[in-house]
């Protein structure tokens, strides 16, 4: 399976005959494995311990430098596109909307503007999706937000390890399981109710860890915690104690053999 569906299933991805027709299935952690037991009709007899059973990337990317200037605050924005598709066609992504475009823009102009307000402070990126990078949402703020997107084939590996926060605007996409696995600070900025509402409903992820998230609702709620951040970074120290106790039990898969020891 590719990664964005062994990382990041929803209920109605597990819940097809994708999953079910297979005997057995590999897993790369205890997160997958559990989903699956919960959500599927297959037992834990039917699955198989691999650390390297899925990609990492799925697009050809390349290492860079991500944020500028010394002793900032490291900021990564997350986006992901606004359209979803139905399998098998995968056209299907133009008249599915998964959420409001101009709350994406809304969200575009609003963290350019945060870069401007906290200049000396902070060094934010914002990071699209690879393959859908719906870069005509930030052309209709102007080219200003266009100095501040990672390049599309940017790999988000080294850039998590320079980040010290991962915001999602709106997001529903593999790189927060990433940033888990990094054991980022990670705030879930949602501006989009409809989205927020069926997010929640479906995605298995967000139900078992909504609460070692970050999740706020407004502008207001972003300008506080980030400053909560600036000004007392201890506050990144206590987040990370809690979320080790979750990555060691649902990622650490240092023992598991790899896929052809399995």
């Amino acid at each position: 399976m590719p990664h964005s569906v062994s990382y990041y299933p929803s209920i109605r991805m597990l819940d097809t005959d994708i999953v079910k027709r297979f005997d057995y299935h590999f897993f790369r952690d205890n997160l997958y494995k559990d989903m699956m037991i919960q959500h599927c009709s297959i037992t834990s007899k039917k699955l198989l311990p691999s650390k390297n059973c899925t990609d990492i990337n799925s697009y050809n990317v390349k290492k860079i430098k991500s944020f500028s200037g010394n002793n900032l605050l490291k900021i990564l924005i997350l986006f992901s596109p606004t359209s979803t598709y139905r399998f098998p066609i995968t056209n299907s992504r133009l008249i599915f909307p998964s959420k409001n475009p101009n709350k994406q823009i809304e969200a575009i102009s609003f963290f350019t503007a945060i870069i401007k307000d906290f200049h000396g402070q902070i060094s934010m990126r914002f990071k699209v999706h690879p393959s859908y990078s719906e870069l005509e949402l930030f052309a209709g703020i102007g080219e200003e937000s266009f100095q501040y997107i990672l390049p599309t084939d940017s790999e988000l590996e080294p850039i998590l390890d320079e980040a010290d926060i991962v915001v999602g605007v709106n997001y529903y996409g593999s790189a927060l399981i990433h940033s888990m696995h990094k054991n980022k600070p990670y705030i879930n900025y949602i501006t989009d109710n409809l989205f927020y509402s069926s997010f929640t409903d479906e995605n298995v992820f967000f139900k078992l860890f909504t609460k070692n998230m970050i999740n706020i609702f407004s502008e207001a709620e972003f300008k506080k915690i980030l400053e909560e951040f600036l000004y007392h970074p201890d506050i990144i120290i206590l987040n990370n104690t809690e979320r080790e106790k979750i990555l060691d039990y649902y990622f650490n898969n240092s023992n598991f053999p790899s896929s052809s020891e399995a």
